[in-house]
Order: structure tokens, then C-alpha cells, then sequence
């Protein structure tokens, strides 16, 4: 008898063990599907489609915003232009991709040994791009386009940043904001580019 009462307890032990362990795996797949990038397909022109999404539109234009902690802003003197551009993205046949600035009223180039920063006859600026991507500093840039190799992107989700610089690096900014654009790639999806800003467009 006892022999028999020692079988029931232990298949009741071990019937409640598997369907305890069967309740933990399925509560750990479906956290795990609920913090998934998939809901991330679909966007239109206004940023994200709904607040699942994996960088909501008011913290990506957060982001971009205060990205920059090393470099302190210059405001645009009176009576000049403030600058309007752009980001163009394709994709590269070889590796990453391509990207083009749009700009407009400003003069991108390397500091020459004066480092002027205003062209006063001209009432336009002068200097330089930085490119960030995820938050890092990868490079100045000094001309109109740039290619961006895979190296740089993660799998998932990826913010791209330009800044308009002063040849002192300092961040052109007018009324307050600052001269900059970005975007949100994700590299392995057939729509990449996902998400668009400018905070002065063309």
C-alpha cells in the first residue's frame, strides 16, 4: 500500500512539475515575441504607426536632439541664412549604403587655414558635417555624399544623424534648435529607410 501511495505522489509531483514548466515557457515566448522588432513594418510619413513601436517618434526627435553632449552650439549671426538640407539614402551594390546631403545656403568643405566660418559678402556659412550613427561619432564629413559600410549597422533598428558644424566644431543652431537631420534604417528589411527628419527641410 505504501509502495502504491509513493507512485501517486510522485506522478502528481512530477504532473504538476511539467505543466508548471510548460506555464513558464509559454510566459517567457510570448514576452519574448511582445519585445520583437516585427511590429516595425509598417510606417507612414508622419514617423512611427503606433506606440509599439520599437523608438517612438517623440523620443527619436529626443534623441536626436541632445545627441551631440561634446560640442557646444553657435547661433547663425543676423542676418544670415539658416541652413535647409536633407538626407538621400540608397543602397550601396557592394556593401551598406550611400548617403547624399541635400543643402542649401550653406558652404560644406575642410577648414582652410583661416577657418572662416561666415562668408560675409555672401551672408552664408561656412563648415563641416558630423556623422553619428546609433549615438557614436564615426566621422566629419566635407562633402555632399558619404557611404556608410555594413559594419556600422546593427541588424535591428539604426539612427542616422548629420549635425552642421562651425570649423570649430560647434553646432550651428538658430532659434534654439539645431541644424541637423536623421534617419532610422533598418538594413535587412526590403524598406530600410523607415523614418525621416529634418529640422529645417528643403
Amino acid at each position: 500500500m505504501s509502495v502504491i501511495n509513493l507512485s501517486v505522489k510522485n506522478i502528481t509531483f512530477m504532473s504538476i512539475l511539467w505543466f508548471g514548466s510548460l506555464f513558464v515557457g509559454i510566459y517567457l515566448s510570448t514576452s519574448y515575441l511582445n519585445t520583437d522588432d516585427s511590429n516595425t513594418d509598417d510606417f507612414n510619413s508622419d514617423g512611427f504607426e503606433n506606440s509599439n513601436s520599437v523608438i517612438p517618434k517623440d523620443q527619436v526627435i529626443d534623441k536626436m536632439a541632445g545627441m551631440d553632449h561634446s560640442h557646444m552650439p553657435i547661433e547663425i549671426p543676423a542676418g544670415f541664412e539658416h541652413p535647409k538640407f536633407e538626407l538621400v539614402l540608397s543602397k550601396d551594390k557592394k556593401d551598406g549604403f550611400n548617403l547624399h546631403l541635400n543643402l542649401q545656403d550653406f558652404n560644406i568643405g575642410s577648414p582652410d587655414e583661416k577657418n572662416i566660418d561666415v562668408e560675409i559678402a555672401n551672408n552664408i556659412l561656412n563648415g563641416h558635417a558630423h556623422l553619428y550613427i546609433n549615438s557614436k561619432k564615426i566621422q566629419r564629413i566635407y562633402g555632399l555624399d558619404v557611404h556608410l559600410p555594413n559594419k556600422y549597422f546593427n541588424d535591428g533598428v539604426n539612427q542616422v544623424m548629420i549635425s552642421l558644424n562651425s570649423h570649430d566644431h560647434m553646432i550651428w543652431t538658430y532659434k534654439n534648435k539645431q541644424v541637423l537631420a536623421s534617419m532610422i534604417v533598418q538594413p535587412n528589411k526590403k524598406k530600410f529607410l523607415t523614418y525621416q527628419f529634418s529640422s529645417f527641410p528643403m
